[in-house]
């Protein structure tokens, strides 16, 4: 059988007697090794991770967001749902806003409006897909934030958990190496010591047997963990003792398992050794054991032994992250399992500033590069955010469905984690268990269509007296969006219609005429439209957490950023300004004032887009492929030396072959309707280099038109309606201050998220340069990249720099 990833199979320990032995266990071993991972690649679950720009906010404001849509074994990027759901809750599990994201495009970096009534207090932005929120709420993503209204100067604090009293006792859960504690050799176990409110304790011990004999001693760290080692005898009971409160209280240890195995591991440096251990019921010279490593879905190491037996694994050999090892009797029976982190040694992360310090307005260039040890890039998505320090999370942990459950301590939390020592991400490996039951567990999986049938349009036509009318001809009519409606059906006996739309924007403008099947207008009718059937969705208490800010701190500083948006430089009200003219295009889609355009008024209808493309400056056909400002290399154009085409904010995938044109990107612009187009904007400049590598030729933003031809109005037979649906995705505005020529900006510039990108690519590229602009407002900033590589590997780095 085949693996994806280099496979250690030994046969350690003690050889079998024949040739014919050995082939035959290690047959037996290849097909339970091709089942198990069968089994996990079957019953993979989703799992939803969140970025946000910063965890502080004013009401009215933008959250930025990326979610990252993964298989929770293997770690790479998933699309087998397909809508995600987005919303911001209160302490109360109310939802303030709630948005669709197209999953299946994987079209999953947006924004959300926070309302401005929004009162100051502590909020959750959520991301999740149906089957989360109905079986798997636990993979579902959640971000704490902190929200400072318009009207409220008060500090919320968060509400504290009911505190500890003298009666109430420390819970201590114990971990021994392997699952079972093994007699008459060293032995190892981890514990916990938690309160009741889950939260871990700092206390000291000892381990006392049944003669009052101190074998042992431990004290917790910062997590609530700790470990001993001691030596036990199958004759003596064990307990734990601790002061507390001035008394002493006990905790015994699991009882001794004579029928199980164990793994123990030793880390030395370079490889990890594996003894292999057996219980005196089932300890056999000849009787054959297994054992598996795995690391997310692939079979890294397979061996066989007899009795009792040590293996040294390379480190090397070990993919980076969490690796667990299971014995098996010759039965196939679980003995034991032990997980390893393995330090990522093969990912190079490079994230660094041209300076430390910048002024205000300074261009600031970000050097980025995701490598291998051969120095190869790796190809990546990620999530860039560059925000004032004093809204961001002061802990490096940047997933947030990741609290502090031991059992959710998983890859994306240690690669978000650098503060941990490797004896304490050693007492967190030696507390995982009953993954193998996890991982060979059957999923439920939601069989309801209900997302195939989420934006169906779907109502009931009544009289004027609330009776279902049946046999009424129903037509949607709608020219919003990018393409227009029009469909009919006809009402059953409940006078029920519907129009299986399987995908359309959101704030859709449809018309409802209802006429009988002569044709004619059915007069004082009534349409009820059904509202989208979300998914209901408790958060878990566990994944609620407060975010790890000084809301005093960050008052004095958001302070800053409101007053200035209202007042100039000099502190004084801004006067009012009256609007001379119209702009004929939306203004606010546009990313860069320095842009080039060309609006719906230069897109008559009878040019097509691709010639009317022609005429900005700096745009040129070469070799029948579009260049701006010709190439950056030695090199014959090709499709790759086109920019890069990007409709309402999501990146188009041209066919490699064009249709009359050689280039693809001229055969997508003749392909549309310009009546459908608002505007289009080139970027040429060094904007154009943050949206990735083919943002290196210039980048296409099409922005489609939001107006609304005349459906007519409300009457007794035409109805008219705005539905909810997909939301579009969203452009970070981009500030330049690049051009000698700018003039003064007539107001302060108050960003405190400079810099966003939710969706950039590295492709194959080696070192990357984003530029952006600093602000008005003297900071220190959080430049952060956070990210998932193909092979399914944790990308996390911050650093900072300031602004004066």
């Amino acid at each position: 059988m085949c693996f994806n990833k280099v496979i250690y199979l030994l046969l350690f320990c003690a050889f079998m007697s024949s040739a014919k032995a050995q082939d035959a266990n290690m047959n037996t071993l290849d097909s339970f090794s091709a089942k198990f991972i069968a089994a996990i690649r079957t019953n993979e679950k989703e799992r939803a991770y969140l970025i946000t720009d910063r965890s502080v906010y004013g009401a009215g404001e933008y959250i930025w967001f990326k979610t990252f849509l993964l298989n929770a074994v293997s770690q790479k990027t998933s699309s087998k749902s397909k809508y995600l759901f987005a919303d911001v809750v209160n302490d109360k599990d109310s939802i303030i806003k709630k948005i669709i994201l197209d999953a299946t495009n994987k079209q999953l970096s947006a924004r959300i409006a926070l309302p401005d009534s929004l009162p100051t207090g502590y909020y959750w932005l959520r991301a999740y897909t149906r089957q989360m929120a109905e079986h798997d709420t636990g993979e579902i993503a959640v971000k704490p934030l902190y929200v400072f209204g318009k009207t409220n100067d008060n500090i919320v604090i968060k509400t504290e958990k009911k505190t500890m009293t003298r009666d109430d006792m420390p819970a201590i859960t114990f971990y021994p190496e392997g699952g079972s504690i093994m007699t008459g050799i060293n032995s190892t176990v981890a514990l916990q010591a938690i309160n009741n409110n889950g939260e871990p304790l700092h206390v000291e011990g000892i381990i006392k047997d049944n003669r009052d004999t101190i074998v042992a001693h431990f004290t917790t760290n910062s997590t609530g963990l700790a470990k001993f080692d001691f030596e036990p005898s199958g004759y003596r009971r064990y307990r734990a003792v601790i002061t507390w409160n001035g008394k002493d209280i006990s905790y015994f240890l699991p009882a001794f398992n004579y029928y199980a195995g164990q793994i123990s591991v030793s880390h030395q440096p370079g490889s990890f050794k594996l003894r292999i251990l057996l219980g005196d019921s089932i300890y056999s010279k000849e009787t054959p054991t297994y054992i598996l490593g795995i690391s997310k879905d692939s079979l890294v190491f397979a061996g066989i032994g007899k009795g009792l037996c040590e293996v040294t694994v390379e480190e090397t050999k070990l993919p980076p992250g969490i690796t667990t090892f299971y014995l098996f009797s010759k039965d196939f029976k679980l003995l034991s399992e032990r997980t390893v982190y393995v330090t990522s040694n093969n990912l190079h992360t490079t994230v660094a500033a041209d300076k430390n310090i910048y002024a205000k307005h300074d261009k600031i260039s970000l050097n980025l590069s995701i490598t291998d040890t051969a120095q190869n890039a790796i190809p990546s998505l990620l999530a860039i955010s560059v925000s004032d320090s004093l809204f961001t999370a002061r802990k490096e942990s940047c997933f947030s469905n990741t609290s502090f459950n031991l059992q959710a301590v998983d890859n994306l939390f240690l690669a978000g984690n650098s503060c941990f020592t490797d004896d304490d991400i050693d007492m967190m490996m030696l507390t995982r268990h009953d993954t193998y039951q996890s991982l060979n567990k059957k999923n439920i999986t939601s069989v309801t269509p209900a997302d195939d049938s989420l934006l169906f349009i779907k109502g009931t036509v009544l009289s004027d007296k609330n009776i279902p009318l049946a046999d009424k001809s129903v037509m949607l009519i709608s020219n919003s969006g990018s393409k227009d409606l029009f469909d009919i059906d006809t009402t059953n006996n409940e006078g029920r219609f519907l129009f299986p739309i399987d995908h359309r924007p959101d704030s859709l403008q449809i018309a409802l005429e209802i006429k009988d099947l002569n044709n004619n207008r059915v007069i004082n009718s009534k349409v009820v439209i059904d509202a989208i059937t979300f998914p209901k969705l408790t958060t878990p208490g566990a994944l609620k957490q407060y975010p790890d800010i000084d809301p005093r701190r960050a008052s004095q500083k958001i302070n800053t950023y409101i007053n200035a948006k209202w007042t100039n430089a000099e502190g004084r009200q801004l006067p009012p300004v009256s609007v001379k003219t119209i702009a004929d295009f939306d203004e606010s889609k546009r990313v860069s004032p320095y842009s080039a355009l060309l609006t719906a008024k230069d897109l008559d209808g009878r040019t097509p887009v691709d010639v009317a493309i022609l005429r900005i400056s700096g745009l040129q056909l070469l070799n029948g492929f579009l260049v701006i400002h010709g190439l950056n290399a030695f090199k014959s154009p090709s499709a790759s030396s086109e920019p890069l085409v990007l409709v309402e904010g999501a990146p188009i995938v041209m066919s490699p072959d064009g249709v009359g044109n050689v280039s693809p990107v001229m055969s997508y612009l003749h392909a549309l309707n310009p009546k459908d187009i608002d505007f289009i904007e080139v970027l040429k400049d060094g904007a154009a280099a943050n949206y990735g590598v083919r943002g290196a030729n210039g980048v296409i933003l099409i922005n489609l038109s939001n107006k609304i031809r005349d459906l007519g109005s409300n009457n007794n037979n035409m109805k008219m309606f705005y539905l909810n649906g997909v939301s579009s995705p969203a452009i970070f505005p981009i500030i330049s201050y690049d051009h000698k020529d700018k003039k003064a900006p007539a107001t302060t510039d108050t960003r405190s998220t400079i810099f966003w990108n939710g969706n950039y690519f590295t492709a194959g590229a080696g070192n990357t340069t984003l530029t952006f602009y600093s602000s008005d407002v003297p900071s220190t900033y959080n430049i952060s990249v956070t990210g998932i590589t193909q092979n399914g590997d944790i990308i996390h780095k911050t650093i900072t720099v300031q602004s004066r």
